[in-house]
């Protein structure tokens, strides 16, 4: 009856969807896609709400990547777009940042050893 979207988790469960997103960034994600999503949405709008979506996640979440692919499924064909568009692109270093070992001024070093004790110690089979 048309198409759908499901959310899959790592156990297994899927749960049908009008939008999701998963990740670390998801909150953000989320929250925009909740306060931009119309069901009425063309291709670009589409595209667009997407990319402020990956954006508001990625921004402060330094596990999430910097390249960003789409795909885009239609009724009758498929197409991957690859680097789509790039988040947070590192720049050119125009300086050399090389520094002598020992150039790094520290106040002091002290090695302290933590003694450990091990009370019990079970080794389970599991199958």
């Amino acid at each position: 009856t048309g198409p759908h979207i499901f959310s899959l988790d790592a156990k297994g469960s899927s749960m049908p969807l009008m939008f999701t997103a998963t990740g670390t960034g998801v909150g953000p994600s989320l929250s925009t896609l909740e306060n931009h999503y119309k069901s009425n949405l063309d291709e670009e709008e589409a595209k667009e709400l997407i990319m402020r979506a990956i954006q508001a996640g990625t921004q402060n979440d330094l596990a999430s990547g910097s390249n960003v692919d789409l795909y885009i499924i239609r009724k009758d064909s498929a197409q991957y777009l690859r680097s789509y568009f790039k988040e947070h692109v590192k720049a050119e270093s125009v300086l050399n940042y090389k520094y002598k070992r020992g150039s790094t001024v520290f106040k002091s070093e002290e090695i302290t050893k933590i003694p450990v004790d091990v009370f019990a110690e079970e080794v389970m089979e599991i199958s």
